[in-house]
């Protein structure tokens, strides 16, 4: 198992608190990354199920930086296509995304033509403003096809 973010001191915290916790969490290996540089995005590939991919890639909160940032948002879907394992009949690669600043459909719209299916949504709480309807977080599992 691994665990990535592109801020070191998210590394420290997740390292303290595994140490902490013991059963086994001290053996998870956590890395700072920036999914966006495709050197690194291919070492971490590398070291997932002989170069296939990662079984399950989470991101809770990552796109939305992204999307702040200076970098082209679509390099770091470019980074979740190649990190997540492409389907097979054993068990297909999935990625899970949290977001509260993407509607469902803004993420199907970025995540679906770069080579994902939409595996599950999680149910949200939603409310209305100015008639619409909508939630604070958005959560999809997309599945690598």
């Amino acid at each position: 198992m691994c665990g990535v973010d592109y801020s070191s001191a998210s590394i420290d915290l997740a390292r303290a608190i595994a140490k902490n916790r013991g059963n086994g969490c001290e053996t998870i290996v956590f890395d700072e990354a920036d999914l966006r540089d495709h050197q690194r995005v291919a070492r971490l590939k590398q070291e997932a199920n002989a170069g296939e991919g990662w079984d399950i890639v989470c991101d809770k909160g990552t796109f939305d930086a992204v999307l702040h940032g200076k970098l082209p948002v679509d390099l770091y879907v470019e980074a979740v296509v190649q990190l997540t394992r492409r389907e097979s009949t054993e068990r297909p690669g999935i990625f899970f995304i949290t977001s509260c600043n993407f509607t469902q459909d803004e993420l199907e719209r970025k995540f679906v033509p770069a080579g994902f299916a939409v595996e599950h949504v999680v149910p949200a709480p939603t409310f209305m403003f100015g008639g619409q309807k909508g939630s604070t977080v958005t959560t999809v599992a997309f599945r690598r096809i």
